[in-house]
This record gives C-alpha cells, structure tokens and sequence, in this order.
C-alpha cells in the first residue's frame, strides 16, 4: 500500500511532467502570430501579406509563416468574395506542406501537426470559395483528421479548438448549402464551448477565436452574450469588416433595421475604399432591402454608395446590380 507521502511524490512527478510536456510556442512566434492575425481582422491584408512574406524570407523553415500567408490570401478572399492570388496561395500552401513533410518531429508534435491541418483547412475553404466542392470535401476531412490527431497528441493544446470549433459549428451550416458534404455533422454548442477555450487559453489564435465565436452567438441568438463582447472588438479592431457584418446580424436579431441598412451602407463605403467594388454593390443592396418603404433614405444611400464606386471599375458581373444602385440614387 502506497503511503500518504509516497503518494504525494508520485502526484507532483506527474504534475512536473504534464506542465514540463505541455504544449508551447515560442513567445517570438506567438508575437509575429498575434500581429499578422490583428492585421487580419482589421482587415489590414495588404500589410499583413507583406510581414509573412518578410518572415518566410526570415526563416523559409518555420511552417507557421506559411500558415500565416495562407490565412492572409485566405481571409482576403472572404472578405471579398472573390478568389485573389490564386498562384500564390498554392505556391505558399506546397511549400508549407513541404517543410512539414521534411519534419521529422512531424508525427508527435502537436504544433506541427495542428498547423499541417490549419493549412489542409485553409486550403479547403479556399476551394469551397472557388466552388471546388468535391476537392474541398477531400481535404477538409484531412485538415479535421489533423487536428483532431493534433489534439490528441496533447491535450493542452488550445489553438488548436480554433479549427475544431469552426468545424463543429460550421458543420450544420455548410451541409444546408452544400448538401453533398454529407459527412458533416452540426454540434454547435460543442462549436461555442471549443471556441471559447481557444479564446480563453490559446496561444495565438485566441483572437480569430473571439473574431468567430462572436459571430456564431449572434447566430444563436444569445443576444446579451454577443453584444458584450462585440463592441470592445469593434473598438480594438475599427476597421474590421467581418465584425461589421457580425453587427448588422445583432441589429437585424434586435429588430433595428434602419440601423442595420446604415451598417451596411458603413460595409459598402469601407469596401469602396480598398477597392472592393464588388461587395460594395452586394452591401449597399442589402442597405436598401432593408430599408423598404422608406424611400428618402433608400435614395440618400444609394447616391453615397454610388458616387464612391466608378462604373469604369465594375466588373460585368456586377453591372446589372450596379446600374440598380444608379436608379435607385436618381428616384
């Protein structure tokens, strides 16, 4: 029988060697992630791009700088809605996979591993994007198969409920668009509870975390929940555009609907500004849907909008909608 002391020695060992094995990054990696990711969601993507560059000429071995170019020409493309650097993109995605395949330590280290999904995951959201539905399928269930087995190489590895996160609570949402992704399953609660303790313990992406989940409360409808933690983002990242949609979504929940058309006419101008005219004809359009009945508005909206957008800019399959706008600012 083992004694009280015994007992206690053997404890403590175990404690050492779980906190001595638990899952770290270098604080140096963690601040070059942390400033790249900040970029991203204040949508900074010219700049962000041109650090990760400037890391990956730094140190062409480290595979988080490819990651962190992908998550650039990845989020760009979101923002968007339209594919950008297509050529880089798989350029940067071969490489990153390359030097994680050259990695010995590839099989037993979380970190790696993780990042090996996190890329696998990038690329598939990027082919969903391209509308390369049966591709995205393929590598999406290997970028879910990788950080799983990420998480179960330790368990203290919380960045890696980023991707486990989106993916539970993705899951429901992309199976209703793409119905052939019948694998998927919708968890959306085990998605908020993921989410939340990437946020509350990850290493470095705790702010993509919060960037997510808030987004997802809105969509849950937990109302009180998101708003205290929407604003202070807003006010931390004031020129992100993926926390404004997140807000149109809460003014829309609220039943505040002028104030979302003016959200959205926010939307339109911040993306006539980068130069964006495509989502800025799609958000001016939603500014006036919601604005129905009340024509005065509707006119004052669509003039600012349009006098932001040069018709010589519009790309042809946005000209139909375009020249609606037009209308609309002249009624």
């Amino acid at each position: 029988m083992i004694g009280n002391r015994t007992m206690k020695i053997v404890l403590t060992t175990l404690l050492l060697i779980s906190i001595l094995s638990a899952y770290t990054v270098p604080d140096s990696l963690r601040r070059e992630a942390k400033l790249v990711n900040d970029l991203l969601i204040n949508c900074q993507f010219t700049q962000a791009r041109k650090i990760a560059d400037d890391l990956l000429t730094k140190d062409a071995t480290e595979p988080l700088y490819y990651y962190l170019k992908l998550a650039a020409l990845g989020l760009e493309t979101l923002d968007r809605d339209e594919v950008v650097l297509k050529s880089s993109f798989m350029k940067t995605y071969e490489k990153g996979m390359a030097v994680l395949a050259n990695d010995k330590d590839l099989a037993k280290s979380s970190y790696l591993t993780m990042l090996k999904g996190f890329m696998e995951s990038s690329l598939s959201s990027y082919q969903l994007l391209e509308g390369k539905y049966g591709s995205a399928v393929s590598i999406g269930k290997q970028g879910l198969k990788s950080v799983e087995k990420a998480r179960e190489l330790d368990a203290t590895n919380a960045d890696v409920e980023y991707y486990l996160g989106f993916f539970s609570y993705a899951r429901g949402e992309i199976k209703k668009r793409v119905p052939v992704l019948f694998w998927l399953e919708n968890s959306s609660k085990t998605g908020i509870v993921q989410l939340q303790r990437c946020s509350d313990n990850g290493l470095f992406m705790n702010a993509a975390a919060d960037m997510v989940l808030v987004d997802v409360l809105v969509r849950e409808n937990e109302i009180a929940r998101s708003e205290k933690m929407l604003f202070p983002l807003m006010k931390k990242y004031p020129e992100s555009r993926f926390l404004l949609w997140t807000k149109t979504r809460l003014e829309i929940a609220e039943g505040q609907n002028e104030q979302a058309a003016r959200t959205f006419a926010e939307l339109s101008k911040s993306y006539s500004g980068d130069t964006f005219y495509h989502n800025a004809i799609v958000t001016s359009h939603e500014s006036l849907k919601l604005l129905k009945g009340n024509k005065q508005l509707q006119k004052k909206i669509a003039a600012e909008c349009v006098a932001l957008i040069p018709s010589k800019s519009v790309a042809q399959k946005d000209r139909t909608s375009y020249e609606k706008l037009v209308t609309f600012s002249k009624e």
